[in-house]
């Protein structure tokens, strides 16, 4: 998110749709966390490897 010691940051989080990106970030993190869809895979089951195969394949 960044630091309020940091005046870029500082900058960036006083604005609304700044916070509101990084508050929709962190729903969407806490929602696949504890409410998996259907295909979902739980947090922490894919490797780097697995990952990278899965986002290669997609494109």
């Amino acid at each position: 998110m960044g630091y309020l010691t940091n005046s870029e940051d500082r900058a960036r989080l006083a604005t609304p749709g700044f916070r509101d990106i990084v508050a929709e970030g962190i729903l969407v993190a806490v929602k696949r966390l504890y409410l998996l869809g259907k295909d979902d895979q739980p947090t922490g089951t894919f490797t780097f490897n697995d990952l990278l195969r899965y986002e290669m394949a997609k494109g």
